[in-house]
C-alpha cells in the first residue's frame, strides 16, 4: 500500500467494509499490520486465546471445529473481503474454530486491545461485525451437534436462518413438565438442568447440558408433553426452533430423525440409570440443589475427615503469598467434602460479560484471571453468584509476572515502588497462575485440600462429553 488515501480505498472496497462510513474506516490504517500466510499455515487454533483480528485480501482460508463427538466439521471458506478471528474478541471467549489457510494468503491483522478501543467510537462498524459474528455463531453451533453436523454447510444456514435466539437468566426455567408447547431448543452457552419432580419430596436431577446440547426433541416426536422441567444453572443462552421449522427439517432429512431416536432412547436409558442408582441420584442432586459443583469441570475440595481442627495452613500459605488469603475454607458441604468459597473457574461464568472492560479472561490452561485492566467498578463480584471476588485495596506495583514479585520480594515492596496511593481491584483465586503449584494445596499438611476432576471424583457421569444428555 503506497499511500494512506490508496490504503483507504483498498480498505473501503473489501465487502465487509461496503457502505460503512469512511471517518470510522480511516482510524484503523495505523492500527493493521500486513501478514502473509503460507498454504496449509494455521492462523488461528480453536482453543487459544484470541488476541488478533484478521482481514483477507487475498487468498482462501478455511474455517473448521470439532464436534462433540470429536469429529472435525468444515464451517466455511472464506475469501477475499472476509474477516475472521472477531468471536473471541467479542466474547472474551477461547477461540472457537480453527482456521487455515488453503492458498497463499494475505491479511490485515489488528490486536485485540486497539480494535476494541477503536469499536467503541465506530458504532456502524460495531454493528456490521457484531450481525455477522451472531450469524457465524450459529452456525457454529448447529456444527458441533454430531446429527447436525452431517448437514452440508448451505443446509446449517439454511436452519439457522429459521432459529430464534433466546437468553434466560439464572435458575430462570426454561420449559415445565407436563407443558404441552412444541419447541426444540439448543444451547449455546451456559448450563441447564433436566429435572423430574420439580419443586416436590420427590424432585430428582436427571442430567446436566451445556453448549451443544440440545433439548425438547421428546415432545415434538412422541407427541407428548414435556417428560421434564429444564431450568437454567447458569445464565443461558439458547437458540429456539419452532414446531412447524423442525418438522419440515426432519421431513427433508430422514436419517437426521432416525439420529434424534437414537439420541431419544439414549435419554431414556439415562433416566433408568438414574433412578436405579441410589447414589448416582443422590450425588446429581447435592451437586446440582445445593452444591452446584457442575459449574465447572475442576473444582478445589477439602475432605474434612483428613483436615486437622483448627488448622488454617492453605488459607495462610495464600495470604504469604498475595497479601490476603484468596479462599475460605467454610464452603458448600457435599457429603463428605466441603467445596472452599473460591474462584471456581466457571466453565460459564457470570463475572465475565458482567465486566465492561473485560478484565477477566481465560489462559490457555483454562484458569480464569484478572488481568490489568481492572478499573475497580465491582461487577464482577456483584455478579459471582458463589462469593468468590473481592474488591480491595492495592498498591500499584511496576513488576509484573513472577519475576517481577520474585525481585520485589528481594529488595521490600516499599522500596520497590516509592508510592502510597491505592486503588480498588477485583482479587479472586486464579489458581497461582504464575507458580508451578498453588500455595493452598501444597501447603496443606495432610493432603486434604486437592484440585478434582468434578466428573471423576464424584464418580457421576453428568454425561462424557459428545453424549450429553439432556431430556423432555
Amino acid at each position: 500500500m503506497d499511500t494512506p488515501s490508496k490504503s483507504l480505498n483498498e480498505l473501503l472496497r473489501l465487502p465487509c467494509f461496503e457502505g460503512l462510513p469512511s471517518e470510522e474506516v480511516t482510524p484503523l490504517l495505523p492500527l493493521l499490520t500486513f501478514r502473509v500466510f503460507a498454504p496449509h499455515q494455521r492462523i488461528i487454533t480453536e482453543g487459544e486465546e484470541g488476541q488478533h483480528l484478521y482481514f483477507l485480501i487475498d487468498g482462501q482460508v478455511r474455517v473448521t471445529t470439532i464436534d462433540r463427538s470429536g469429529r472435525q466439521v468444515l464451517l466455511s471458506v472464506l475469501e477475499r473481503g472476509d474477516f475472521f478471528g472477531e468471536g473471541s474478541l467479542f466474547t472474551g471467549r477461547p477461540r472457537s474454530a480453527t482456521v487455515e489457510a488453503l492458498t497463499t494468503c494475505s491479511t490485515l491483522q489488528v490486536p485485540r486491545k486497539e480494535w476494541q478501543e477503536h469499536l467503541e467510537q465506530a458504532p456502524a462498524l460495531r454493528e456490521a461485525i457484531h450481525k455477522a459474528h451472531q450469524t457465524r455463531q450459529t452456525v457454529t453451533a448447529l456444527s458441533r451437534v454430531p446429527i447436525f453436523g452431517t448437514l452440508t454447510r448451505q443446509e446449517r444456514e439454511k436452519l439457522a436462518s429459521y432459529l430464534i435466539p433466546r437468553t434466560c437468566a439464572r435458575h430462570e426455567i426454561v420449559i415445565n413438565e407436563g407443558d404441552l408447547d412444541r419447541s426444540f431448543f439448543l444451547i449455546t452457552w451456559g448450563q441447564a438442568v433436566a429435572v423430574q419432580g420439580y419443586g416436590t419430596p420427590q424432585e430428582q436431577v436427571l442430567t446436566i447440558m451445556e453448549a451443544g446440547d440440545f433439548f425438547g426433541e421428546m415432545a415434538l416426536l412422541l407427541s407428548a408433553p414435556r417428560s421434564a422441567t429444564i431450568w437454567a444453572l447458569t445464565r443461558l443462552e439458547l437458540l429456539e426452533l419452532p414446531e412447524q421449522a423442525f418438522q419440515n427439517l426432519l421431513e427433508e432429512r430422514q436419517a437426521l430423525s432416525q439420529a434424534i431416536e437414537q439420541v431419544i432412547a439414549k435419554r431414556l436409558e439415562r433416566v433408568m440409570e438414574v433412578r436405579a442408582d441410589r447414589r448416582m441420584a443422590q450425588v446429581l442432586n447435592q451437586t446440582v440443589i445445593r452444591g452446584e459443583a457442575a459449574v465447572t469441570d475442576r473444582l478445589l475440595v477439602r475432605e474434612r475427615t483428613r483436615c486437622p481442627q483448627g488448622c488454617r495452613r492453605c488459607e495462610e500459605a495464600c495470604q504469604e503469598r498475595f497479601g490476603r488469603s484468596r479462599l475460605h475454607l467454610d464452603g458448600v458441604i457435599v457429603g463428605y467434602l466441603t467445596i472452599p468459597t473460591a474462584c471456581r473457574h466457571c466453565l460459564y461464568p457470570e463475572c465475565v460479560p458482567a465486566c465492561p472492560v473485560d478484565a477477566l479472561q481465560w489462559d490457555s490452561n483454562g484458569r480464569l484471571y484478572v488481568n490489568e485492566r481492572c478499573h475497580g467498578c465491582g461487577r464482577c463480584a456483584r455478579a459471582c453468584p458463589y462469593g468468590a471476588i473481592e474488591m480491595v485495596q492495592v498498591t500499584p506495583e511496576p513488576h509484573r509476572g513472577l519475576l517481577g514479585r520474585l525481585l520485589a520480594n528481594l529488595v521490600g515492596r516499599e522500596g520497590t515502588t516509592g508510592n502510597t496511593e491505592t486503588i480498588t481491584r477485583a482479587e479472586k483465586c486464579d489458581l497461582c497462575r504464575d507458580y508451578s503449584e498453588p500455595a493452598c494445596i501444597a501447603a496443606c499438611p495432610t493432603g486434604a485440600l486437592k484440585l478434582v476432576q468434578v466428573e471423576d471424583y464424584f464418580g457421576v457421569r453428568f454425561g462424557p462429553r459428545g453424549q450429553r444428555t439432556g431430556g423432555s
